[in-house]
């Protein structure tokens, strides 16, 4: 059984990573948020302060947000892994 702790919202994780998400990721990722813990709803997000992760519901989203961070990584002061909870 693995315990997640945390709501982090975006500008969260931009603090806790150091780093400014791009104007684009922002507004795909606003909309999206969860804000509570369970089941991801269709086509949205949740992130977790324990353990750092980013969960999705499907792996497009998955997919979109690595291609929009991972030129950024290098930047990062943590790491932020990003999980993918449902099938696509």
């Amino acid at each position: 059984m693995n315990i997640y702790l945390g709501n982090y919202s975006i500008a969260n994780m931009e603090n806790r990573l150091g780093i400014k998400f791009p104007d684009e990721l922002v507004e795909y990722m606003k909309s999206k948020r969860q804000a509570n813990a369970g089941k991801l709803a269709k086509n949205t997000w949740h992130c977790f302060d324990i353990p750092f992760v980013l969960k999705c519901e499907n792996i497009e989203m998955a997919k979109t947000i690595n291609d929009y961070l991972a030129p950024l990584s290098g930047e990062m002061k943590d790491r932020l892994q990003i999980a993918i909870e449902g099938k696509s």
